[in-house]
């Protein structure tokens, strides 16, 4: 078959499951577990986007008489 993905091979057998090693590595480089300052850090990555300014070109519908 054209395009099939090949099969995934097993973990070694004493390899740890992904989230055990996220979570060490996390731990190791010094990351917060506080969720007030994952709060903080999530409020200034995420800004509030701009508010959306009328395209160019735009007419607005003159309502009324």
């Amino acid at each position: 078959m054209l395009g099939s993905m090949p099969a995934r091979k097993p973990p070694p057998p004493d390899e740890k499951p992904q989230r055990e090693r996220f979570i060490e590595t996390a731990r190791e480089i010094g990351a917060s577990e506080d969720p007030e300052e994952f709060e903080r850090a999530f409020r200034e990555v995420m800004r509030p986007e701009a508010p959306k300014r009328p395209q160019k070109g735009a007419t607005r519908s003159q309502g009324g008489a």
